[in-house]
């Protein structure tokens, strides 16, 4: 695991791990998940290769493009999720195990996509000044 931190370290081109860091971390993290997944039919694998892919994205999108706020993250987790349950119901007959997997990942991505919703609602409720009109 320290290997892939001073991996992303240096591809991200940075001395502490940012979200270009944990991108290049994830990715290969999700990487070698799908390629395990594959070889050796494991749905545990298949689980780690999307939820990392996924949280590397959001990483990628973060790193690259800066958005502020949580709107960008938002759509991303939706289309993500969205895509995810696409996958699922494309591989229920032959990789049932694996099709269960990916809604489970869109679960989580949705159930985070919720909190994000909630937090806000929290973080304007202590703080007044914060809400936008």
């Amino acid at each position: 695991m320290l290997a892939l931190v001073f991996l992303g370290e240096i591809l991200a081109g940075h001395h502490r791990l940012g979200s270009g860091g944990v991108f290049w971390t994830l990715a290969v993290e999700a990487a070698v998940g799908a390629v395990a997944a594959r070889r050796s039919g494991s749905a545990g694998c298949t689980l780690i290769a999307a939820a990392f892919a996924s949280i590397s994205l959001l990483a990628f999108i973060s790193w690259a493009f800066h958005p502020h706020g949580f709107t960008t993250f938002r759509w991303i987790l939706l289309l993500e999720s969205l895509a995810l349950g696409a996958g699922a119901i494309r591989l229920r007959g032959a990789y049932r195990r694996h099709g269960v997997q990916l809604v489970n990942v869109a679960g989580l991505l949705t159930m985070f996509l919720a909190l994000t919703f909630v937090g806000e609602a929290v973080g304007e409720a202590l703080d007044p000044r914060a809400r936008r009109r």
